[in-house]
């Protein structure tokens, strides 16, 4: 019975509220706001979002190459949903709590390829190396050039080391033309006979060039080997001519090729050039001497019969290893002698006690003259002598000897320094 006025009481409770209109609605479940990383779930109370994070990773590479990378992100979203209530049993309110957690892990593996951006340039460091004293541009010097029919040149090697014996050594009186030989370079014969005088007439460099007589040009090729056992040691004269009127002055070789070299023996200048052959097809030219009214031409071709005119072969240079008289000869008016009577054109170099082969080639250091006679048989004549004497029947009691220190020639006959006035006849044949 007790039980039974309980459950009456309860009845009379909640009639009472439906009579006044205070009955118990049901409520609204909230729905817990979004996690700020956008969880989504599907829950009443727990909800287990699924977050996504793409991390951001640009590895900087200065080279070009391929990157390989893995990016691991870990998230945890824990949301908590405590609901609140105020009826006992039947209503329910709640306000979630949800906090995702981010936390990337990135891993990145970085394996650069390198790509050159240019082409390197390559600069070759050439490094020349000597040939034997003999094969050399320079090697050769000329000391003397005389033309009074003896025909003499003198020369020296200019090399720090003796020239050894075997090597051979090329003079030729013809002349150097670059168009030659499909354009690089050969000699040509210029020879040729005048049958009478001619009229003065003018170079291809614009200089006065005179044959008052007959002559006869004769051009060729010499060779000289040295043959002494040590070679020809530096600046040591040796001397090349005809033994018509002086003979031939060979201490350390002797010729193996023609016997001398006939030069022009009325007037109009001459030249010379001196080459070896270290292989076969190579030719070193050595040395070169210009004594006339033009100087080294520039470029081919040599005029027909020009035998006063040549080029200068590759590897010489004019004031470094070849020595052009030509200023001299134009100032001192060396075509004011040009006939048999009054003798050949000849110049020598001075004694210079320094043995350089920049003193020899300086026209500076020589001298020269266009009257001096054949040696034969003339007190005043001219010839190269090494030591001072009598050679044989043929000398002069005043020959131009070879220097006691140094290099060149003591001008004992009637020689002109290059700062001379025009030479004045002294002697006759």
């Amino acid at each position: 019975m007790k039980i039974r006025k309980e459950y009456f009481g309860i009845l009379a409770i909640l009639g009472a509220m439906v009579a006044l209109g205070l009955a118990c609605k049901p409520q609204s479940i909230p729905t817990a706001p979004a996690p700020t990383n956008t969880p989504t779930f599907t829950s009443t109370f727990t909800k287990t979002p699924v977050a996504s994070s793409t991390p951001t990773n640009t590895p900087t590479n200065s080279p070009t190459g391929t990157v390989t990378g893995t990016a691991t992100p870990t998230a945890t979203t824990t949301p908590t949903s405590t609901p609140t209530s105020t009826c006992a049993g039947i209503c329910n309110t709640g306000t979630p709590t949800n906090t995702a957690t981010n936390s990337p892990t990135s891993t990145i593996t970085n394996t650069p390829t390198s790509t050159p951006s240019g082409t390197p340039t390559l600069t070759p460091t050439s490094t020349t190396v000597p040939l034997a004293a003999g094969y050399n541009s320079g090697d050769i010097a000329f000391t003397a050039l005389v033309q009074n029919g003896g025909s003499e040149f003198a020369f020296v090697n200019t090399n720090s080391s003796n020239i050894s014996s075997g090597v051979t050594i090329y003079f030729t009186n013809e002349s150097y033309d670059t168009t030659l030989n499909g354009g690089t370079g050969g000699l040509a014969n210029e020879s040729i006979t005048y049958g009478s005088a001619q009229a003065p007439f003018t170079s291809a460099q614009g200089n006065e060039v005179v044959i008052a007589a007959a002559t006869t040009v004769t051009e060729g090729i010499v060779a000289y080997e040295v043959t002494a056992a040590g070679g020809l040691p530096p600046y040591t004269e040796e001397v090349i001519s005809s033994t018509g009127d002086d003979p031939a002055l060979l201490t350390y070789g002797t010729t193996v090729v023609g016997k001398d070299l006939t030069f022009n023996h009325n007037g109009t200048g001459h030249k010379i050039l001196a080459f070896s052959i270290p292989s076969a097809g190579t030719t070193v030219w050595l040395g070169a001497v210009i004594f006339g009214p033009d100087s080294w031409q520039s470029a081919g071709p040599i005029g027909s019969g020009d035998f006063w005119d040549t080029c200068l072969p590759s590897g010489l240079a004019s004031g470094t290893n070849a020595t052009d008289l030509s200023t001299y000869w134009n100032s001192l008016s060396m075509n004011s002698f040009p006939e048999s009577g009054e003798q050949n054109e000849n110049t020598i170099l001075n004694c210079q006690t320094t043995e350089s082969l920049a003193d020899i080639v300086s026209p500076a250091n020589w001298a020269m003259d266009g009257n001096v006679s054949k040696n034969a048989s003339s007190s005043s004549g001219f010839g190269l002598e090494l030591d001072g004497t009598a050679s044989g029947s043929v000398d002069a009691p005043s020959p131009d000897d070879i220097c006691t220190s140094g290099v060149g020639w003591v001008t004992v006959g009637p020689f002109d320094a290059v700062t001379s006035q025009v030479p004045t006849p002294t002697a006759t044949p």
